[in-house]
């Protein structure tokens, strides 16, 4: 029977690399480099297209991060990974994954900065409109109902999906069980 790896031992040496013949390395190597060899144009296209799995320009992924987000994903017990060079780019691609042109968020007054600009200058020219609420001690409170777990139907902000006849999205507040 296979012992279980713990926590610790799966984030140091979750990724596995195999190269040539005998004598792998124990820590995945970095992988510095922009651009990966092609036996033909054909082949790059494909690779870089989509149709077929592979590496082609390191911005878009590389086995570094691709082994990154394997591990990430162990660790956290999902199916996968995602991520971001900057905070600002991980709310972005959060926000458009659940809102489109003619949708609203509703959001904390209380916002990082970045993400302040993000819904009063960006988001706006894609058609993408947003409300600051005040989210006082009372309202957050009202959310975890006093006890720290979230009510029915509360929690989260909320997105109003206008194309869809006005249904609303519900995310809930993280570190509450939403219902």
């Amino acid at each position: 029977m296979e012992q279980q790896r713990g926590f610790a031992t799966r984030a140091i040496h979750g990724a596995r690399f195999h190269g040539p013949g005998k004598g792998q390395p124990i820590v995945f190597p970095l992988f510095q480099t922009a651009s990966f060899a092609f036996a033909s144009a054909e082949e790059q296209a494909e690779v870089g297209g989509g149709r077929e799995a592979g590496f082609a320009y390191s911005r878009v992924n590389n086995p570094t991060t691709d082994a990154f987000h394997r591990v990430l994903a162990d660790l956290e017990g999902g199916a996968a990974a995602l991520s971001f060079a900057s905070g600002i780019a991980a709310i972005h691609a959060a926000m458009v994954a659940v809102v489109g042109a003619g949708e609203h968020i509703v959001a904390t007054q209380q916002v990082y900065g970045g993400t302040y600009n993000l819904l009063s200058r960006t988001l706006p020219r894609f058609g993408i409109t947003h409300t600051f609420a005040d989210l006082g001690r009372d309202v957050l409170q009202s959310w975890h109902g006093g006890a720290g777990s979230a009510r029915a139907g509360r929690g989260g902000a909320y997105a109003r999906r206008a194309a869809s006849g006005g249904q609303h999205i519900r995310h809930p507040v993280p570190g509450t069980s939403a219902r």
